[in-house]
């Protein structure tokens, strides 16, 4: 059986768990762009980054502020740039340029 300091200690480490993930998950967003957002470079420390993000949710945490914070790592702009940083980063160099101008004749 837990003691009361037990829960406590459990329940604090937990948000603690808690801030250091939204913390890494808004690093993450903003670290690989330029200041508008608008473009990404360093794609390795991106998905190395994502990498360690991963392996922080199988610390302890509350459900509730997992599966809020799995929805943020995972949904909106988030999720659309690393489908493109991961598109991106399969084409080899010669074929950005082929590839960016297919992209453009498609829309």
């Amino acid at each position: 059986m837990w003691s009361a300091s037990d829960k406590e200690a459990w329940k604090a480490q937990c948000r603690e768990n808690a801030r250091n993930l939204e913390t890494e998950i808004t690093r993450l967003q903003s670290d690989y762009t330029d200041l508008l957002g608008l473009f990404w470079r360093r794609y390795d420390e991106f998905w190395a980054h994502a990498g360690r993000i991963s392996a922080m949710f199988k610390k302890l945490l509350f459900r509730e502020d997992r599966e809020r914070l799995w929805a943020f790592f995972l949904c909106g702009r988030f999720a659309e740039r690393g489908q493109e940083i991961r598109r991106r980063s399969r084409i080899p160099q010669g074929n950005k340029k082929l590839f960016s101008e297919k992209v453009l004749e498609e829309k």
